[in-house]
């Protein structure tokens, strides 16, 4: 992916101006905007043009079109998106920006939530969709310019993320759904990660233990079941190879730098 220059950009107060949802159509005739359009595709494939460029499409592709630009889509089988338009945009306004959601999906959400805020129109929902594009903003801004993982590396990534606190949750499980062998998946993850799916998960948990034991008061038994370990002895003998010194001494140490 090409790299692309990202202005400054803070949160504009009545910035999104119009959102919907479209129903399954085939095809939009080309039309321009004297603002931008963002536009997230739910479902189906095809092919958008704006201006002279050509963008394949697929559920979870974004596309912002700037101010000015003559911008349409063809679907054969038909397609669904939703499409937003807004005052600013932290991109240049020569070019189309195309991104494309991360495996879990946080763009989306957003999308769908500005949606629903923007008619639903509850107390203070302009104020509730201009933040929220920001935070859109920060996520689009993030995947341009990111190298991006092999989607079955991403899958496995997510996948951990979701049973940090899992104590039943096993490498395995993760391989499960994978379109590839075991060997293949682990070596596949390594190579990307420099670790294997279970040091990575384990990496996680210790963050978060640390994380706890900053600014929380649980107890060392309440952190190893919180960060997916059913033994508190083994969550300690863990926690001081990775971190240097046991959950309680490490607390202690840090009561003490306050």
């Amino acid at each position: 992916m090409d790299k692309v220059a990202i202005m400054p950009y803070t949160i504009c107060m009545n910035n999104v101006i119009a959102i919907g949802k479209s129903s399954n159509i085939t095809s939009y005739p080309a039309h321009t905007h004297g603002v931008w359009e963002v536009v997230l595709y739910c479902k189906g494939t095809g092919t958008a043009w704006s201006g002279d460029r050509e963008i394949s499409f697929e559920a979870g592709t974004f596309i912002v079109n700037p101010p000015g630009i003559p911008h349409r889509e063809f679907a054969p089988d038909g397609y669904v998106n939703i499409a937003m338009l807004v005052n600013e945009c932290p991109f240049p306004p020569e070019a189309a920006v195309v991104v494309k959601d991360p495996e879990h999906a946080p763009m989306n959400t957003l999308m769908e939530l500005i949606n629903r805020e923007y008619h639903l129109k509850r107390d203070r929902w302009q104020t509730t969709c201009d933040e929220l594009f920001g935070t859109l903003m920060h996520y689009i801004r993030g995947e341009m310019n990111r190298e991006t993982d092999d989607p079955v590396v991403e899958k496995i990534k997510n996948m951990l993320v979701d049973n940090i606190h899992n104590p039943q949750f096993t490498v395995k499980h993760a391989l499960t759904d994978i379109p590839l062998s075991r060997f293949h998946a682990m070596t596949l993850f390594r190579k990307k990660t420099g670790r294997s799916p279970m040091q990575y998960l384990i990496d996680l948990r210790m963050r978060l233990a640390v994380q706890l034991l900053r600014t929380t008061t649980l107890s060392v038994q309440e952190i190893s079941s919180q960060t997916g370990f059913e033994d508190p002895y083994y969550f300690s003998r863990l926690f001081a190879k990775k971190n240097g010194s046991s959950p309680a001494i490490y607390r202690k140490k840090i009561a003490t730098k306050r």
